[in-house]
């Protein structure tokens, strides 16, 4: 084990109380190797769930776990803006392991990590795999985010306009149960002992009601606070994940007058 400046890692689950009964869910994260997907891997897994961390090679999805389990933590500043900085925390009782993306069909939760542009495709490769089997996916995807990549192209004009309807319609499933979250929280902020600022820990939560359920148990369970805010309708009012003057206002004025405390990105 390496040393672990969060102290002892409690024994998962470490936050959240049950709300629903039966088993947790089974979490596939495709994008998982991203700065996003590897510190929600860690968070998720911390606090009791079973989850495959998935990329287009399972090797490099092996080394982070590898590299976690071992109580190292991930950091990787290269080619990413922000980087991966999940610190060396104790993984005792994690249950994580690497895969490829077409692992992630076997999943009761599959997680949308990647940029936008990709999402579809890679959904589009397991779709024969999902479609009738009543799966819950997370799409964590942001159209609008411009980004020095080049990706950030936006939305079809003639199209949905809510990535997350976009990619409701490709799969073309109505057993698979659609949510969108983390859509405006840093990815820094996101550790395996719960929220780096633990005075802003509330995260959007919007979609299929069965799904949202689920999610809003998943938060709670790694230490944050759901905020409902309806279903997939207003998906196209919450996504872009930018955080700009006029959120962090809007969040401000929440904050004060309902008592909102929404993370994101300080």
């Amino acid at each position: 084990m390496g040393n672990s400046p969060c102290g002892e890692a409690p024994a998962p689950p470490s936050f959240g109380v049950r709300t629903s009964k039966g088993s947790l869910p089974k979490i596939a994260v495709i994008g998982g190797t991203g700065r996003m997907g590897v510190h929600l891997c860690a968070a998720w897994a911390n606090a009791g769930y079973d989850v495959t961390m998935c990329s287009r090679t399972e090797d490099k999805a092996q080394t982070i776990v590898d590299s976690l389990l071992a109580g190292n933590g991930y950091f990787d500043k290269d080619g990413m803006q922000g980087g991966i900085q999940v610190p060396p925390c104790l993984a005792d009782g994690w249950n994580l392991q690497a895969g490829t993306n077409s692992d992630a069909a076997a999943a009761d939760l599959i997680v949308l990590s990647t940029v936008y542009e990709v999402a579809g495709s890679v959904l589009e490769e397991i779709a024969s795999e999902i479609r009738g089997k009543g799966k819950i996916i997370l799409d964590l995807t942001n159209p609008f985010l411009t980004r020095p990549d080049g990706y950030g192209g936006g939305l079809p004009v003639d199209g949905p306009q809510s990535g997350i309807e976009v990619h409701q319609q490709k799969l073309d499933d109505l057993s698979t149960k659609w949510v969108g979250a983390y859509k405006s929280v840093m990815w820094s902020l996101i550790l395996p002992t719960g929220p780096k600022n633990s005075k802003r820990p509330g995260i959007e939560v919007f979609g299929d009601a069965e799904a949202v359920e689920c999610v809003c148990e998943l938060i709670h369970m790694h230490g944050w606070d759901p905020v409902v805010r309806g279903g997939i309708e207003v998906a196209k009012d919450h996504e872009g994940g930018i955080p700009s003057f006029t959120k962090i206002m809007g969040n401000m004025y929440r904050e004060i007058t309902e008592g909102e405390k929404l993370s994101v990105g300080w």
